[in-house]
């Protein structure tokens, strides 16, 4: 592969590295089927029932966690195709898959996929660009997996509102993009990941990340969890709108990702409280809704919320550590994420009403908690600034 002036690895390696990030939002190929699924499994609570969205979460924070801590003595290449081999197989099985209990162990295995891709996915970026490039090249990495998650929503509506299986096949999609990384992601990474005497540590601001995405996820994942279930329950829309929903979310989050390097210099501290109240807005909006309209906007806002607080948080996660501590941190950025998402239904769920639309309420009201508090610390007690380690 040839590498650029800068020294990083031109177009083609790009396209290599960037494909990855496809998987990193195919959860949302299965999210409109959330109501079939229920019909289905009637017998089953709906937390049961969620657990099909979140359990992959339980199994991807392990797997995120022990990648970051072997990523210097494995292959970042060869785990990625792992990963992507992974997720088609667990990810289509469940169409042929009969029982509650065969389709989660296959969501077990699909956590596997998760755990792999999304930790490596980020500090591979990061490890191949520096500079005001790297912030580009980690909002085109987002703007690149929301453009998937687009395709996965809107395909996945309509394919469940024919039978909520078919949303499934879609993780056929691994087949191609497994050899756009074969051939096109480079061996190795232009920037090197440790250097030597350096000591594997992680700063306040590292932790202050972590936590930050698992609250952020507690909250935000209702949209995943709940959407189908709302629009059935409301009754303006099957499964196909709410996959319509799914896609919207995307594509705001799609075009604030291009523009997060743009509003991450008028931001700056601020991005993450600003990123909070507009997600918080949109889950407000979704809980009120009553028409496609009103659902379609709130999960613009939320999308557009989301694709301003992750490129923040991984950005400021990566240049607050030394190189011999990033591909670990960013394991552990990505286990709190999972563990938000996968706590979010066993928390929310009990203290709601049992209503759909009250868990958007709850996690609407816990977003805007924190967009107050980190706000009013931002005014206080500056946010550490990212700085090149």
């Amino acid at each position: 592969m040839a590498e650029d002036k800068a020294g990083e690895y031109g177009i083609a390696a790009g396209i290599g590295i960037v494909a990855v990030a496809a998987f990193q939002n195919s959860i949302f190929a299965i999210v409109s089927g959330v109501s079939g699924f229920a019909a289905e499994f009637s017998s089953y609570s709906t937390t049961a029932v969620q657990m099909i969205v979140t359990l992959p979460n339980l199994t991807a924070l392990v797997v995120a966690l022990i990648v970051g801590l072997f990523a210097s003595g494995i292959s970042t290449k060869t785990a990625v195709l792992t990963g992507i081999a992974i997720n088609g197989i667990s990810g289509a099985a469940v169409y042929w898959l009969e029982s509650y209990t065969a389709i989660m162990a296959s969501r077990v295995v699909f956590g596997v996929s998760l755990g792999i891709i999304s930790p490596l996915c980020v500090s591979v970026v990061s490890e191949y660009y520096s500079g005001e490039k790297r912030a580009a090249m980690i909002g085109i990495k987002t703007a690149v997996q929301n453009a998937f998650a687009v395709a996965f929503g809107f395909l996945g509506g309509m394919l469940a509102a024919n039978a909520w299986r078919m949303s499934y096949l879609l993780y056929l999609v691994a087949l191609p993009i497994f050899f756009i990384v074969l051939f096109f992601m480079p061996k190795k990474p232009s920037i090197k990941s440790a250097r030597a005497g350096e000591k594997i540590h992680l700063t306040r601001t590292a932790m202050y990340c972590c936590f930050y995405i698992l609250l952020f996820w507690l909250f935000l994942q209702v949209f995943s969890t709940n959407s189908s279930m709302l629009v059935s329950a409301r009754e303006f829309g099957d499964a196909s709108d709410a996959g319509f929903g799914v896609s919207i979310y995307q594509i705001a989050g799609t075009i604030s990702a291009l523009s997060f390097s743009a509003a991450y210099k008028i931001l700056r501290r601020f991005t993450l409280p600003v990123a909070s109240a507009i997600t918080a807005a949109g889950l407000m909006i979704i809980g009120g809704s009553n028409s496609l309209g009103a659902f379609y906007c709130g999960s613009a806002l939320a999308g557009a919320g989301l694709s301003l607080c992750t490129p923040k948080l991984s950005l400021d996660m990566f240049s607050s550590l030394n190189s011999s501590s990033r591909t670990l941190g960013i394991g552990i950025l990505m286990s709190f994420m999972y563990t938000g998402q996968f706590l979010s239904p066993l928390i929310l769920n009990p203290i709601s009403d049992g209503t759909p639309q009250s868990r958007f309420y709850i996690a609407s009201a816990g977003l805007i908690a924190m967009t107050v508090i980190v706000g009013v610390q931002n005014v206080l007690h500056k946010y550490p600034e990212s700085v090149e380690a």
